[in-house]
């Protein structure tokens, strides 16, 4: 078959980051962030081929949450490539101190484990790609701050999803290693305000750093 002729279908799931004000009534609509970003690259860089891409991010979702719709949300689509960007929400809630609905990161990456494991047994020959949860702050204007709190536990929570990577050889995106880049010379506030949720530059980083995981496998 030509490759330019075959549709080739992109799934992205996850929470708020990846729903980005999509209107979940509307099956097709992708949202202004990062899964609207790459779609346009793809529609730029590759205008011979034929995608169809599809955002099912909603927003507070933890891996728990991903975990019970995964069959609806992301098996049933059959997707050639699947991406997840899960786990800010459960390092945010266990650091708060919420009792439900969210995993500390070890029962976090077992929980994981068990998604992708349930994506594997039904679609076999689909490319997974994780990507790690980020919070973009330094925090480092306040010993023991929350925010330097939150660093570090979302670096567990990070570590857990490259540990799953390894196991089932998916691939791996370390996102925090593309923000780091620019705010090592800018301040974070130009990719977030809150420092968890992107803005529309946050959001071309995640979309660049997927083109570049992506770019020999479209």
């Amino acid at each position: 078959m030509n490759l330019a002729s075959k549709t080739k279908k992109i799934l992205f799931t996850g929470d708020s980051i990846t729903e980005a004000g999509r209107n979940s009534l509307v099956s097709n609509d992708l949202g202004f962030g990062f899964v609207s970003n790459f779609s346009h690259m793809l529609l730029s860089r590759h205008p011979e081929r034929t995608f169809e891409v599809i955002n099912t991010g909603i927003g507070g979702n933890t891996v728990s949450h991903l975990l019970t719709r995964v069959h609806d949300d992301v098996i049933e689509h059959e997707a050639d490539i699947i991406l997840i960007l899960i786990g800010i929400n459960d390092a945010v809630r266990i650091m708060d101190g919420a009792s439900s609905l969210c995993l500390e990161p070890q029962e976090f990456g077992l929980a994981y484990a068990e998604l992708v494991q349930e994506i594997r047994a039904n679609q076999p020959l689909s490319e997974i790609v994780l990507m790690s949860p980020f919070f973009l702050s330094r925090g480092n204007y306040q010993a023991n701050s929350y925010r330097l709190r939150l660093i570090d536990m979302v670096k567990k929570y990070e570590m857990e999803v490259e540990k799953v990577a390894e196991n089932f050889e998916t691939l791996f995106i370390r996102l925090s290693d593309y923000f780091y880049k620019i705010i090592d010379y800018k301040p974070s506030s130009i990719l977030s305000g809150d420092r968890i949720h992107p803005n529309g530059a946050g959001h071309m980083v995640i979309a660049d750093a997927i083109y570049e995981c992506l770019r020999n496998k479209l």
